[in-house]
């Protein structure tokens, strides 16, 4: 869990896509927001901001990150695109880690397209968070993991609705938070629905192959004006590639 704070870094992939696409209103709609980490280190280039969240803590801790900012807010609690319509229309769109916990992605992305007259800026590890975990699967329980969706899979459903991406991939900061050993035994012996009996293995695969999370952080962002959406979709209403994106658990302690 991240707190928005004075070191959150300005000069990112993505803050550099989303400060590159504000107009004049300098409005932005941070779309699980958390505590204001993909918006907020924008700081004075903002003049509104946007917070939608699930959850009630994360947005309490928006609203103290924008107000020690003297960032001007507001906060929509629910889930995306389901609020869309509380939301006022803003300059850019951001979403940052919150892709691969969408079920039906491409209505997710025409609400975020359609919310922002300038642009939209998506930022997602290259593959899913737990993809680290599909060796232990197979070592456990002798289950194939599926590898997708991944960055690539979704660049494909925002072209397949028109529109035209820049990606841009970096290596992912070093992030705060790091279980330590006996912490993160724990943490797989649970993920992977084991016992207590099991940890020695545990223990000796991660000394092995410790487990980490993906070190590339993708930036996709796109403009919004003067696009017409494709006519040509599947028989729900969405690109065919969009059904490659299904609910998978993202877990951000690691």
């Amino acid at each position: 869990m991240f707190k928005s704070s004075d070191d959150d870094p300005a000069d990112t992939s993505s803050m550099i896509a989303t400060a590159s696409m504000l107009g004049p209103d300098a409005s932005v709609l941070d779309v699980g927001c958390g505590g204001g980490r993909s918006s907020l280190p924008l700081g004075s280039r903002l003049r509104r901001v946007i917070g939608v969240d699930e959850s009630p803590a994360m947005l309490e801790q928006f609203a103290t990150a924008a107000t020690a900012r003297k960032i001007p807010f507001e906060t929509v609690l629910g889930q995306w695109p389901d609020v869309a319509e509380q939301c006022q229309e803003v300059d850019v769109a951001v979403c940052h880690h919150v892709a691969y916990n969408v079920a039906t992605i491409a209505p997710f992305v025409r609400a975020l397209s359609s919310s922002a007259r300038r642009g939209v800026v998506v930022e997602l590890t290259n593959v899913h968070p737990q993809t680290s975990f599909n060796e232990l699967w197979k070592r456990f329980w002798n289950l194939d993991r599926p590898v997708e969706p991944t960055a690539g899979l979704f660049v494909e459903v925002v072209r397949e609705l028109g529109y035209e991406p820049d990606v841009v991939s970096t290596p992912r900061p070093a992030r705060p938070g790091q279980l330590d050993r006996t912490e993160m035994v724990a943490f797989v012996r649970q993920r992977l629905c084991l016992n207590a009996e099991r940890d020695p293995e545990i223990r000796e695969y991660l000394d092995v192959r410790p487990l980490l999370s993906s070190d590339t952080t993708v930036t996709v962002s796109w403009r919004t004006w003067g696009l017409a959406l494709v006519s040509e979709v599947g028989d729900d209403g969405s690109p065919d590639v969009a059904a490659g994106f299904e609910v998978v658990e993202h877990v951000t302690d690691l």
